[in-house]
């Protein structure tokens, strides 16, 4: 077996929203939210505050089901 890279990928920001946007599809967010949804993602990571690793961690699209609830502090994000 092979180790696993860890070498750091560069991706642009075009190819970021298009990743983020077939996730949050997947996961089936109304298609209305998704570009909402999208650029806070890529705002948050771009000042510091979570952005794509919490995306990853919330959002992560496994076999096993939907997402959960974002949330922060204890509060949960509702997009409402």
């Amino acid at each position: 077996m092979s180790a696993v890279d860890t070498t750091p990928m560069m991706l642009s920001v075009r190819e970021i929203r298009m990743i983020v946007e077939r996730i949050l599809l997947h996961a089936g967010l109304p298609q209305g939210l998704i570009p909402d949804v999208r650029d806070a993602v890529l705002y948050s990571h771009a000042q510091g505050l979570g952005g794509l690793p919490m995306f990853k961690q919330v959002f992560a699209v496994t076999s096993t089901g939907a997402p959960a609830p974002m949330t922060a502090d204890g509060n949960t994000l509702d997009a409402g």
